[in-house]
């Protein structure tokens, strides 16, 4: 590469065809390494999130089958503690549709 480049802050007078050229090509490879691993980033959210769902609503099932079984020898608290559970599943997986709308 022909020269060096002046710090950030400073405006050169001017630039070569060939610095402007390597500087291109530097911005589109690192570009597209970050967009590469934003792609895969964002595709392991979206399995971790359908994986979210899918669990959410088997606990909700499960708390819905086994209501009776789960009330008996349990007191007001936890009984309070496992409705809180099921709304806050319920409100995530209310949330986790409306990103998807």
């Amino acid at each position: 590469m022909e020269g060096s480049f002046p710090s950030p802050q400073a405006v050169p007078e001017a630039i070569s065809f060939r610095q402007l050229s390597h500087l291109l090509q530097n911005a589109a490879a690192d570009g597209a390494v970050a967009g590469e691993a934003g792609e895969e980033q964002l595709a392991q959210l979206e399995r971790l999130l359908e994986a979210y769902a899918r669990l959410g609503r088997t606990v909700l099932d499960q708390l819905e089958q086994h209501s009776g079984e789960l009330q008996a020898n349990r007191t007001a608290q936890q009984l309070m503690a496992l409705g809180a559970l099921g709304a806050h599943i319920r409100l995530g997986l209310h949330a986790l549709a409306a990103s998807r709308a």
